[in-house]
């Protein structure tokens, strides 16, 4: 018998111990006669659960889809037309201000964007 064999020797007593235990309480656990239809109806309460929630997860993202897509549609297709001045226009009007030489670069855009301000409120006080 080699040197690790009376190492395995405790190790073997300890399952044939474990095995005659679990051999022994094999009489002592017994299903019960509604174990299959419970286990059947929580099984499809899940699948319906997880059917619901798959539904609602499609109807969200669709909303969510349709938001995204008909939102930015609809406001350029509102009678107060685009919600938003290009910058390309902005520093157009800016230039001009500054052209006139009646005030310097940054305090033409300041104008610029309180007129731009101005306006769009106007047009949202006349849309009420």
């Amino acid at each position: 018998m080699s040197e690790f064999g009376n190492d395995l020797d405790p190790l073997q007593a300890d399952f044939a111990r474990l095995e005659s235990i679990v051999h022994a309480a094999g009489g002592y656990v017994h299903p019960t006669d509604d174990l299959r239809p419970n286990t059947l109806e929580a099984a499809q309460d899940a699948c319906r659960q997880r059917r619901t929630n798959l539904r609602f997860g499609g109807l969200g993202l669709f909303v969510l889809l349709l938001a995204a897509t008909g939102f930015p549609g609809f406001l350029l297709s509102s009678p107060l037309g685009p919600a938003f001045v290009p910058s390309s226009e902005l520093h157009r009007r800016a230039a001009l201000s500054v052209a006139e030489g009646s005030v310097g670069t940054n305090w033409a855009l300041y104008e610029v964007f309180s007129e731009l301000r101005g306006e769009q409120a106007e047009l949202l006080h006349h849309s009420d």
